[in-house]
């Protein structure tokens, strides 16, 4: 199984322990402390990017409810001009055919449809007023389309900004693991007869695998 970001991560954290504990005599200016401190200027990168991808997220999740809210508030002020237009119909033919029930209309459809259906309602509004609808119900439908509009723009720049997060991150995560792979061999070599410290690092770098499962459904023990 993939390793997950998490998993590196905690690894991360771990290195960077293992560092201030057992590695604080790295040579200045050796290859093993440029690539050090390149693992830690990366990784905030990478902590940075995290949060605002969460962020993004939320604020696309957000926009998304609000989308839904505004999308009900235009079908339901359709659906009410639809059902008094029925009724005006049977005192005017085809009155009702200016102002349609949305039904399985894309969001698109349904924002020209309704601003259409706003404008002739304005226009024929004495038949409406007539049947208890305001002048300012019937013009309300303009801004409730404006008021969707406005959510479908701020979902696309959440999507837009947590997408530019996202690849930020990921060449954040490839430029941490070329410094750790300079750091990792550094150590191996500059500390080679130092036991003690290569053996914290093995701890600190270490990450399980998760279990395989055989095919009786009995797990494996788990492997370095």
């Amino acid at each position: 199984m993939a390793v997950s970001q998490s998993d590196i991560n905690d690894m991360y954290e771990r290195v960077f322990a293992c560092l201030d504990a057992e590695f604080a005599d790295l040579p200045a200016g050796s290859g093993g402390k440029l690539a050090a401190d390149g693992l830690r200027d990366a990784y905030e990168i990478i902590q940075g990017k995290s949060g605002e991808q969460a962020g993004f997220g939320d604020s696309s999740q957000a926009g998304s409810e609000q989308r839904a809210e505004t999308r009900f508030n235009l079908r339901r002020y359709r659906s009410r001009l639809a059902e008094t237009a029925g009724v005006i119909a049977k005192r005017k033919t085809g009155f009702d055919e200016h102002f349609p029930a949305p039904r399985n209309e894309t969001d698109n459809e349904l924002v020209a449809q309704t601003r259409a259906v706003a404008a002739k309602a304005v226009e024929m509004k004495a038949d409406f007023m007539n049947r208890g609808l305001t002048e300012a119900y019937l013009a309300s439908g303009t801004s409730l389309v404006d008021a969707f509009e406005a959510t479908l723009d701020v979902k696309n720049e959440a999507l837009s900004h947590r997408g530019a997060a996202v690849g930020s991150k990921k060449s954040a995560y490839s430029e941490a693991d070329e410094h750790f792979d300079e750091l990792n061999i550094y150590i191996r070599n500059h500390y080679a007869d130092q036991p003690d410290k290569l053996h914290a690092w093995r701890n600190a770098t270490h990450i399980e695998k998760a279990a395989k499962k055989k095919k009786d459904g009995e797990e494996e023990t788990p492997t370095a």
